[in-house]
């Protein structure tokens, strides 16, 4: 059960930032793309520190409690890993180098890749939550 919980606030936080602060900002008159992208990176290097806590904290009461991991929970972990190490740190420099006025061209492959992780994260957090215990294949 508390594993439920950790997954529906976790998906409350994507839902939040990822679905609606993100692309609402840019929609604002008085936003600019420096500005955005700024506020952009200080709150996605947040969530990041706030996931992988939260994985940390529930693949920690899995492995406590002897439950069986399911697929959508090592799912979840795989996207959160290739997020921290390959993503986030390529949008990061492409960030940095907007907010210091440098050309960049359209979205990059990795932009795309990471709204893609995202919404398959989506669903599976939201499997977690909605299927329990026999959606993470828990065995006790």
């Amino acid at each position: 059960m508390e594993i439920q919980i950790l997954c529906g606030v976790w998906l409350g936080f994507v839902l939040a930032i990822s679905f609606m602060e993100a692309p609402l900002k840019f929609r604002s008159p008085l936003v600019d793309k420096r500005i955005g992208v700024s506020i952009g990176r200080l709150v996605f290097t947040a969530l990041n520190r706030v996931e992988l806590v939260l994985l940390a904290i529930v693949l920690s009461i899995s492995f406590y409690q002897g439950l069986a991991v399911g697929f959508q929970l090592w799912g979840v972990s795989v996207i959160i890993v290739v997020q921290t190490l390959v993503l986030l740190p390529h949008l990061d420099k492409r960030a940095k180098a907007i907010v210091n006025g440098e050309h960049y061209g359209g979205t990059s492959w990795q932009h795309g890749v990471y709204i893609v992780s995202e919404v398959l994260k989506v669903l599976l957090l939201l499997w977690i939550l909605i299927g329990g215990r026999k959606a993470m294949g828990i065995t006790h």
